[in-house]
C-alpha cells in the first residue's frame, strides 16, 4: 500500500495546536484494528472517533480519541479539527487492564438507560452520552493496549 505522507495540523477547542511534519493519518472505521489511511483531497467527519497517527520522522506511533472532528486533507496538509481535549495515547508493552473501569460506566449508563423509561431530563441525557462516549474510550483502549502520555514530544 502506497504511504499518503502528510503534515499534520490538530487544533483542539482548549489546547494548543499539534503539528506533525510529515506523518500518517488513520482512522478506525470498526471498533478494532480495521485502519483506513485517508488520501489526498478528502474531507471527513466523525462524532467519536479515534485516530492513528505515525510520525514518519520521529518514527512514532500515537493514537487520539476525537469527539466531533473534522477532517480535510489537502495539497498534502491534513486538517484536523476537534472539540476534544489533547490527549495522546500510545501502545504499552504491558498488557493493560480497564475491565473494572468499563464495569462501573456500563452500570453507570444502565441506571441511565432506565431513567428513560420514565422520562430523563437534559442533565441526565448529557451524562448519558458523556459515559457512551468514555465507554467507547476505555473499550478501545482495553483493545488497542492504550495508556495515556503526557503530551506529545
Amino acid at each position: 500500500m502506497k504511504k499518503n505522507n502528510y503534515k499534520i495540523l490538530i487544533n483542539f477547542l482548549k489546547n494548543q495546536p499539534i503539528e506533525i511534519a510529515l506523518g500518517n493519518l488513520y482512522i478506525n472505521i470498526s471498533d478494532d484494528e480495521d485502519w483506513v489511511m485517508l488520501s489526498n483531497n478528502s474531507i471527513s467527519n466523525f462524532e467519536h472517533s479515534i485516530i492513528k497517527i505515525y510520525d514518519v520522522l520521529d518514527k512514532k506511533e500515537f493514537f487520539m480519541f476525537l469527539a466531533n472532528a473534522s477532517i480535510t486533507i489537502k495539497n498534502n496538509i491534513a486538517h484536523v479539527n476537534t472539540f476534544s481535549n489533547s490527549r495522546i495515547f500510545i501502545r504499552d508493552l504491558k498488557k493493560v487492564n480497564y475491565k473494572e473501569q468499563i464495569q462501573a460506566v456500563n452500570k453507570k449508563i444502565g441506571d441511565l438507560e432506565l431513567l428513560k423509561n420514565i422520562g430523563m431530563g437534559i442533565d441526565d441525557f448529557i451524562t448519558l452520552e458523556k459515559y457512551k462516549s468514555e465507554l467507547y474510550e476505555l473499550k478501545m483502549m482495553q483493545f488497542l493496549n492504550l495508556v495515556e502520555e503526557n503530551k506529545y514530544e
